[in-house]
C-alpha cells in the first residue's frame, strides 16, 4: 500500500538503492540473486544494468529448464537495451541477445521463430563486418534447419560458418561447428564427408 503512494521518480530511486544495495551486500553470491537485481534496475529504469542482470537471468532460467521464462526474459532485456543510444556494443549485444534466445526457442519447438531471430542478428551483423559473428549466426541457422529436419540447409550454414571462422584463432569456434555438420553429414548418409 505505501509501495502505491509513492511517485513514480522516487519508484525509480528507490529501486536503484535497492538494486545497488543487494549488489554490494552480496557481491560473493550475485548470480543467487540476478532475477532480483533485474526487477529492481529495470524499475529503476537502469537500463544497462537491467540488460546485464537480464541476460544472466535468461541464462539462469535456461540452465533450470525454464525455457519459457527464459525467452521471455531475453525479450525484456532487449527491450531495455533498444533504450540506450544505438552503438557498436549496443548492436554487438542485440546480436548476442537475439542468438541466446535461440537456444531456448529450438528447445521449446518455436523453430520459425529462432529462424527469424537468426535473420534479425545476421541483418544487424552485417551491418557490423564481423566474420566470427556471422558464423555465429551461421552456427545458429544450421542447428535450427537441422531441427526442422533440413539436413541440406543446415549442411549449408554449417559450411558458411566454417568459412566466417577461417582465420579466427580459436579452434573452439570451428570445433563448435564441426560436430554438428558430421552429424548432419550422418543424417544424409554422406559417409565419405
Amino acid at each position: 500500500v505505501a509501495y502505491e503512494t509513492l511517485l513514480l521518480k522516487r519508484r525509480k530511486v528507490l529501486h536503484g538503492l535497492v538494486g545497488k544495495a543487494i549488489e554490494e551486500l552480496y557481491q560473493e553470491r550475485i548470480e543467487e540473486h540476478v532475477d532480483l537485481l533485474y526487477h529492481h534496475f529495470y524499475f529503476a529504469e537502469n537500463w544497462p544494468k537491467a540488460v546485464v542482470y537480464g541476460r544472466q537471468a535468461a541464462n539462469r532460467a535456461y540452465r533450470l529448464s525454464q525455457f519459457h521464462e527464459a525467452v521471455t526474459l531475453l525479450e525484456q532485456a532487449q527491450t531495455c537495451l533498444l533504450r540506450l543510444p544505438e552503438d557498436r556494443p549496443r548492436q554487438e549485444t542485440l546480436i548476442a541477445l537475439r542468438l541466446e534466445m535461440s537456444f531456448p526457442l529450438q528447445t521449446l519447438g518455436a523453430l520459425d521463430r529462432a529462424l527469424q531471430n537468426c535473420q534479425e542478428a545476421e541483418s544487424i551483423a552485417r551491418g557490423l563486418g564481423s566474420p566470427v559473428t556471422l558464423g555465429k549466426i551461421f552456427h545458429q541457422y544450421g542447428l535450427t534447419h537441422f531441427f526442422m529436419n533440413q539436413h541440406q540447409q543446415s549442411e549449408k550454414y554449417y559450411l558458411q560458418a566454417l568459412e566466417q571462422f577461417e582465420g579466427a584463432s580459436e579452434d573452439a569456434l570451428t570445433l563448435m561447428v564441426k560436430f554438428p555438420l558430421a552429424v548432419t553429414y550422418f543424417s544424409l548418409a554422406h559417409w565419405k564427408k
